[in-house]
């Protein structure tokens, strides 16, 4: 795995993100001007991970914000009832899958759930194996091999 693929990158305002070649996002819940920065800096889309209820606690509408500033929305939860939706993972490694030159932005609350599903995507392309992606995690921070254990489970388990 090639850390340097990934960088730790700030927006103007100080707003941080883990940038993967260029192509990829991974960040926490992005507000109104960080869309704008970001749209402004060429990314094309945006895939918001949180569930419906974490999103009543904005103060704007995010897929009406992305319409408007011409980013493309998609909304995949990948958390169901504190649970791994393995499911809605592979929705998401379909969709990335099939804009392979689209920049997006990826996100959830904190960050987390957007590098577990850039792992899951990594690992359904088969462009990685598991040993490097448990080391790639645990330098960006995901540190529960068992989070790991239960994504892979998800991801593999046919429903």
């Amino acid at each position: 795995m090639k850390t340097q693929d990934f960088i730790t990158k700030n927006l103007s305002n100080g707003f941080s993100f883990i940038c993967y070649k260029d192509q990829y996002a991974l960040c926490g819940q992005p507000q109104i001007e960080d869309l704008k920065e970001f749209k402004n800096s060429n990314w094309q889309a945006v895939l918001n991970l949180r569930n419906s209820e974490e999103l009543e606690s904005l103060d704007f509408e995010l897929s009406d914000t992305c319409e408007q500033l011409g980013l493309e929305y998609n909304h995949i939860p990948i958390m169901k009832e504190s649970e791994i939706n393995g499911s809605a993972l592979k929705e998401t490694h379909h969709l990335l899958d099939s804009k392979p030159n689209k920049k997006t932005i990826i996100h959830c609350a904190s960050g987390k759930r957007s590098i577990l599903a850039l792992i899951a995507h990594l690992y359904l392309s088969k462009k990685q194996t598991k040993e490097d992606l448990s080391e790639l995690a645990e330098e960006l921070g995901i540190n529960s091999p068992q989070m790991l254990a239960r994504l892979y489970e998800s991801i593999e388990t046919k429903k």
